[in-house]
């Protein structure tokens, strides 16, 4: 009799396991195709094992957590030792402690994309919350990829669309595609080019653009090139400003801005971008090159070593001449 109850009782244990399985499949495929991203998968591993969890980027930064307040300050898994701690992991190919946590690595093939963890202070996960914990790994994986490639393909779009404004493009196609990355080119833009010396980034001078732009409430389009980095706003910048901005985000003052001026359509574009080259050449061969100009403010510059350009001679004549030529 006692033989056949514990004979019972292993199938009966075994029955749960395999409801608790199926329950986290079915969980987790759900989640993954409700649109609720990586927070909806933090969510469903909260409801899965009753621990806190949390989900970190590559770099260590909590993307979502789940059954607590957000951490402050949040330790990310291996510290200061971040980089061997993951390398360790992937090596052993299973879960690992850290501590009062264990974490599973958010990889898409040899690619490291995040790391997921469970709290665990008590030390009370069973062997179904590590395989709930493995399996929001997969999960998450496939968001974080998919997450990637979007963010890959908008630059793509917004670099593609900087490059055929400034080349020059008709007018509507410009706007409609514009439009469906949440900028407006049916208001005038300006085209803003930026140099900096010292070996900083490309990348980081477009961050500071982007976050100036923002704090001085105007729309952006950044695009980099070897050479400089080019701004793409619905208004025009400050100069000052904008300088004061990208030399302190970048800890260096040896920088050079020009402002072209705002063109009303988006085929005037290539215009405003000749009149920032035209004015960051000013101001990189001045007595003070590091600071920011406009084009419009550059006088007789504008027209100087431009013989060639018989429409910008025409412009200026007539900018300071034009009432005098009517009278």
């Amino acid at each position: 009799i006692e033989e056949r109850q514990r004979v019972i009782q292993r199938l009966s244990d075994t029955v749960s396991e395999l409801k608790r399985q199926d329950q986290i499949h079915a969980t987790l495929t759900a989640v993954s195709g409700s649109g609720s991203g990586v927070q909806g998968i933090a969510d469903a591993l909260r409801e899965l094992t009753s621990l806190n969890v949390i989900v970190e980027d590559v770099f260590g930064n909590p993307r979502a957590w789940s059954g607590g307040v957000e951490p402050d300050p949040h330790r990310p898994i291996g510290g200061d030792n971040r980089e061997e701690s993951l390398r360790r992991a992937a090596a052993h190919g299973t879960p690992q402690r850290d501590g009062n946590q264990i974490f599973w690595l958010i990889r898409q093939k040899a690619n490291v994309l995040g790391v997921v963890l469970l709290h665990d202070p008590k030390r009370v996960a069973d062997r179904l919350d590590i395989v709930a914990l493995e399996h929001s790994a997969t999960v998450l994986a496939l968001e974080f990829a998919h997450h990637r490639v979007l963010a890959e393909t908008e630059l793509r779009l917004r670099r593609d669309l900087v490059e055929d404004l400034l080349a020059g493009t008709d007018d509507e196609s410009a706007c409609l595609r514009a439009e469906a990355l949440g900028h407006n080119l049916r208001v005038p833009n300006t085209v803003t080019v930026l140099h900096w010396q010292g070996g900083v980034l490309g990348d980081v001078i477009a961050t500071a653009a982007r976050r100036w732009a923002t704090n001085a409430r105007m729309h952006a389009l950044v695009v980099r090139r070897p050479a400089m980095t080019v701004l793409l706003t619905d208004g025009v910048p400050e100069p000052t400003s904008l300088y004061r901005a990208i030399a302190a985000d970048t800890t260096s003052d040896q920088g050079s801005i020009g402002i072209g001026s705002a063109a009303v359509t988006p085929s005037e574009l290539p215009r405003s971008f000749a009149e920032a080259q035209r004015a960051l050449q000013v101001q990189r061969e001045s007595m003070s090159p590091y600071g920011g100009r406009r084009f419009e403010d550059l006088g007789l510059y504008r027209i100087l070593d431009r013989a060639s350009d018989r429409p910008e001679v025409h412009d200026f004549v007539m900018e300071w001449l034009g009432p005098l030529l009517s009278y």
